[in-house]
Formats: structure tokens, sequence, C-alpha cells
């Protein structure tokens, strides 16, 4: 019968044995108990199919489920809980078992507005209650303060509450505090992006407001590197430079400035388990222009096109071989024919001779 399009193919075999040896390797930086699927009973055949022993795999997902999905994911546990893996990339390298050493120079800090101190009772009226409220670029409605006399700390909680009842603000959950009589204003996210700031209704008046012309303090990203190279701060999250080993890499660092000391913060191990890895490989070899699959079909396709340049030349050269024989041919029958004709003409002058 007819072979198969791909029987033969040393392609296919090729991709076969790489896949197989994803399932057959240990996980690099799990523990060797942990870090082969034969261990939770998973197993390839000689055909190179999985094979399942299901009571070791029902047992090891009752001791413990999150060993088994480190076998499958891709997953990165630090020995600090202030450093917390929260995703990564194709590019981003597997850590190993020494891991990867987290530095931390600075934590994220939230924008915030401080007014000057105040002490004493604040007289609220129509020439200052309104005011407007802006948090990392969003402005309140105009908020009215109750009027009245009022300490700096009744102030906050009146404006805290304005706040949370706001349409714009109110789901930001910004907190209005006091701290040695100075009425504060934090935003609620950390960052570069993160600030307040406050605008009286009256203008006018705004000189004259104890609660206007205060300082604004922007928030911060967080600073830190891995194995000595930097990562980008946004916020609370570290990321990976492009072009790295450690492209792609995500970490939540949640540690105050107070917990920052000298050298390393923390270790991270970071694992691809064997659902990452062959989900990785197969859009790598379907990848295109660059994958395996893709190139191997662009070389296939290179290879007929120069069949088909070749059968051109061969199909010219028999073309040129054909009309140099037909000339040779005609000439041929012409010279016949001069011939039979001089052999006609000599037979007709024997016979008169005869």
């Amino acid at each position: 019968g007819e072979a198969a399009p791909l029987q033969g193919d040393r392609n296919l075999p090729k991709i076969q044995n790489e896949t197989n040896q994803i399932f057959i390797n240990p996980i690099s930086g799990l523990d060797n108990s942990q870090n082969m699927l034969i261990n939770i009973g998973l197993k390839l055949s000689q055909e190179g199919l999985i094979q399942i022993d299901p009571e070791k795999l029902k047992n090891t997902i009752t001791d413990d489920l999150t060993k088994v999905a480190n076998l499958f994911r891709s997953h990165g546990e630090c020995d600090n809980s202030g450093i917390a893996y929260l995703s990564s990339s194709k590019e981003t390298d597997i850590s190993g078992e020494k891991g990867y050493d987290i530095d931390i120079f600075a934590a994220a800090s939230k924008g915030s507005y401080t007014t000057r101190q105040q002490q004493g009772f604040i007289n609220i009226d129509d020439s200052n209650r309104g005011l407007y409220v802006t948090v990392n670029g969003r402005e309140s409605e105009v908020i009215q303060l109750e009027p009245g006399s009022f300490t700096i700390e009744e102030i906050a909680r009146d404006l805290q509450r304005k706040i949370i009842n706001d349409k714009l603000l109110g789901k930001m959950k910004i907190a209005v505090t006091v701290e040695g009589g100075q009425l504060m204003i934090r935003s609620n996210i950390t960052g570069s992006k993160s600030f307040v700031s406050l605008r009286a209704e009256n203008s006018e008046a705004s000189v004259d407001n104890p609660l206007m012309n205060g300082s604004i303090a922007y928030g911060t990203d967080v600073q830190g590197t891995v194995n000595g190279a930097s990562m980008r701060g946004s916020g609370q999250i570290l990321t990976g430079e492009d072009g790295t080993e450690y492209e792609g890499l995500k970490l939540y660092i949640s540690l105050a400035e107070n917990q920052i000391g000298e050298g390393v913060e923390g270790n991270l191990i970071f694992t691809k388990g064997v659902g990452t890895k062959v989900s990785e490989y197969i859009n790598a070899t379907l990848e295109s222009e660059r994958g395996a699959l893709e190139i191997y079909t662009k070389n296939v396709k290179d290879q007929l096109e120069n069949y088909e340049d070749e059968l051109k030349i061969l199909e010219e050269r028999i073309g040129r071989k054909r009309e140099k024989l037909t000339q040779k041919f005609a000439q041929l029958e012409s010279k016949l024919g001069q011939l039979k004709s001089e052999q006609r003409y000599l037979s007709g002058e024997f016979a008169r001779l005869g």
C-alpha cells in the first residue's frame, strides 16, 4: 500500500523523544521525593503512553495537592513571606536548587497629603467648608465639611465619612488620619503614580484655609534585584528586565521599610513543571518563523522549490535536445530525398546507355 506522508521523517522521532524526556526528567528545584511524575504514580510506557497508578496518584493528591500541582505548573517559593511569586513567562529561566537571591533596597510607599500642624479648634464655615480631594488623578465631587468649631481629629473623621460617601472616591478605601496635629490623607495604592492633593471650592479663601497649602508626598515604587540583576518596580511588584534570564518573573513585595536590612531579603526557588514545559515546547515548535516545525516546513518547501527548479532546467535541456534532434532529422530527410532523386536520375541514364 501507499506509505504515510510522514513515515520515515527524522523530525517526528526527535519531537517524540524530546517530549518523552520532559515527562521523564526530574523537575529541578523540587525535593527529590517529589520532583518526578513517577513519584505520584505516572510513568511512560515503552510505546510512549502515560500509565497511571490510580491508587498512588489518589493518595498523593490526598496527602499534598500542592506538591502534585508543582509538578505540572510554574511555581515560585521564597523563604521570606514578604516576597511572593506572582507569575513568569516562557523567557524566565528556572532557578535550580540554589534559587534566586532577592535583595530589596526600598519598599513601595503610598502617596499622601499632609496639612500644616493645627492646634486647638478650627472654625469651619461657608468660606472654607467646600473642598475637592484628588487621589491618583481622580477628583472627588465637591465635599462639604460640617460647619462649626472642631478639633483636627473631628475634622478628619468628618472628612473620612464624606470621602466614603463620595461617588468617585468612595470605593477606593482612602484613609484619613491625624498624626502630631497634622491631618493626613493617604492614597489607596503604592507606587510612583500614587498621590493625593486638595483644592478649595472657594479659591480666593484658600490662603487662610487651614486644610490647604499642605505638602504632597508622591508614592514610590519598590526597588530591588534578583541575583544582582536590576528589576523593574511598579508599586509593590518587581518584574525581571527584558533580555535577562529573569525576564517575565513577577514578585509581590509586601515588606515594610523597617523589614529591609543589609544583604538579601530572601531566596526564591523557581521551577517549571511538566505542564509548563510541554506547553512551552509545543509553542516553541509551532512558533511562526522560529519554531522547529515552521523551520522544517520551510526547509521542505525550499527543497520542493529546488526540485521544481531542477525539473524546469531538465525540461529546458530536453526541449533543446529535442529541437536539435528534430533539426537533424529534418536535415537527414532532406538529404535522403536528394539521394533518392539522384538515384532515379542515374537509373534513367544507365537505362538509356544499356
